[in-house]
């Protein structure tokens, strides 16, 4: 609410929930498939941990292959 009327412009790459969200809550990332590689880079061990699947924003499956 503190965001505005336009809240979805400003916060397109983000997620705004009203409490905090466990990773095991989480069934998968979707990511511009453009960013894919970097994501997976950074964040790759992570999802591996958790088993969370990463996906393009087309429902692709990136990981795990």
């Amino acid at each position: 609410d503190d965001m505005g009327a336009n809240w979805e412009k400003w916060s397109h790459d983000e997620v705004y929930v009203p409490r905090i969200i466990r990773p095991e809550e989480f069934v998968g990332f979707a990511v511009d498939e453009r960013e894919l590689e970097k994501i997976f880079r950074e964040f790759g061990k992570d999802f591996e941990q958790l088993g969370l699947p990463l996906y393009d924003f087309n429902g692709r499956v990136f990981w795990p292959t």
